[in-house]
């Protein structure tokens, strides 16, 4: 494909990207305050969502017989949120079983692939196998050890974020360099 005119704003990814990076750093280095900020998330999140599905339900009641049933499922879900903003340590217990069965669920799903793939003769499946069951030792030590599972967390956020910001930071300097050579 060849350029026809110059890609504008190339900065915009490489700032982005500094950003995410500077964020990065900032979350792995601030561990408690980002866990606290994570959890009043969840809870806002949860009430945010609640509040989103009563207003669907209600403008929805004409087209739905069973919309009263997804109206008491919708305040049900705002009242949780409200108590786990109310309740942060209920937020936070919360966030981390459901990041620790998250994580145990997603690692047997690999580990159950692994043997699919073992099946099908490929070689190698035995990576799945093992990342799987890798998965499967953290998720069980966020779910009986806290202090893990809070460094766990922070970390399942810094570290993809910090990624994310130098993928940015490359993608612009890429775009620069298309642009001069244009």
């Amino acid at each position: 494909m060849e350029l026809t005119t110059k890609i504008k704003h190339w900065w915009i990814p490489v700032l982005l990207g500094a950003l995410l990076v500077t964020s990065s750093f900032y979350i792995a280095s601030q561990p408690v305050a980002t866990f606290i900020t994570l959890t009043l998330f969840f809870g806002w999140l949860i009430a945010f969502n609640g509040v989103s599905n009563i207003v669907f339900a209600v403008r929805n009641r004409n087209f739905f017989e069973d919309w009263k049933l997804n109206l008491m499922f919708a305040i049900l879900e705002t009242i949780l949120g409200v108590i786990l903003i109310l309740q942060p340590h209920l937020s936070a217990e919360a966030l981390i079983f459901f990041t620790g069965f998250w994580l145990m669920f997603s690692a047997i799903s690999k580990i159950t692939f692994s043997w699919i793939l073992k099946k099908m003769a490929i070689k190698e499946w035995w990576l799945i196998l093992f990342f799987g069951v890798i998965m499967l030792i953290f998720s069980v030590l966020i779910i009986i050890n806290p202090v893990f599972a809070i460094a766990s967390i922070v970390y399942l956020v810094s570290i993809p974020m910090g990624i994310l910001g130098v993928v940015a930071i490359l993608f612009g300097f890429r775009i620069r360099k298309v642009n001069i050579n244009y």
